[in-house]
């Protein structure tokens, strides 16, 4: 017999300055630091786009009412341990919006219970510059008790750099995990 995982829906955005940097928000599990899209789930009955809105406005404090969100640009299935469910199905929008200091309506204590422990805006040199090159179908897993740095999705510099360069394609690109 199958089993179907119970994917948890959500929804980030890559957050785009005029300067192409992408704000990124840091999350701490053991022995990894995963640099990701602000956002999170999508709630029974809401509609993803307001979703979008709740969760930017609850981590970094951006009104979505004042920006364009444009269509989803990006898609992602991401298998791992979390409860109630054994994974997430990520759908991403890109926003363009003036760099700002980000300061949400959650409080560091809540955002610390989602392992959320900071943002940071990095230029596309930065993500490859900085964070752990993990290759297309390994574990992110670290030796000798070294801490890894990695963007999640692990191809984020790669795709930006593409989007920034060629821009962003019609059709909803599947990101790596």
């Amino acid at each position: 017999m199958t089993v179907t995982p119970r994917l948890r829906p959500a929804v980030r955005a890559f957050l785009l300055d005029p300067e192409d940097r992408v704000l990124l928000a840091r999350y701490e599990f053991p022995g990894v630091d995963v640099w990701c899209a602000p956002g999170g789930g999508v709630d029974d009955g809401e509609d993803p786009v307001e979703a979008l809105a709740r969760e930017l406005l609850e981590e970094v404090g951006l009104d979505l009412g004042a920006h364009d969100v444009g269509p989803c640009v990006a898609h992602r299935t991401h298998h791992f341990e979390m409860p109630g469910y054994d994974g997430q199905e990520e759908w991403f929008h890109l926003v363009r919006c003036d760099r700002f200091e980000p300061r949400g309506s959650f409080t560091a204590e809540e955002l610390r219970a989602e392992n959320l422990h900071g943002f940071r805006w990095w230029s596309v040199a930065e993500l490859h510059a900085e964070l752990t090159a993990v290759p297309e179908g390994e574990e992110v897993v670290p030796t000798d008790g070294a801490r890894l740095t990695v963007a999640g999705p692990r191809n984020l510099a790669t795709v930006l750099e593409r989007w920034l360069r060629d821009g962003v394609p019609s059709d909803v690109v599947e990101l790596d995990v």
